[in-house]
């Protein structure tokens, strides 16, 4: 399999992933986001490997929109 046509296979999972993503948000990332920032010490999200790159993809998302929304 070529080096195209195999990232387009990973690119089509990571789309299939955050359109699941997208579909699952609720009311509880509010909630979720709300305690965080109630939370008077630090909030680390932590691994390694491939789901450490998720955790900091997290760190970034949750943090950014905490920071963007600060009716929070």
């Amino acid at each position: 399999m070529g080096y195209i046509k195999s990232e387009k296979i990973m690119l089509e999972k990571e789309i299939q992933s955050l359109l699941k993503l997208k579909s699952s948000l609720d009311n509880s990332f509010i909630q979720f986001c709300k305690l965080i920032k109630q939370t008077s010490g630090k909030i680390i999200f932590v691994d390694i490997g491939k789901s450490g790159y998720i955790a900091k993809k997290c760190d970034t998302f949750v943090f950014g929109f905490i920071n963007e929304n600060t009716i929070l």
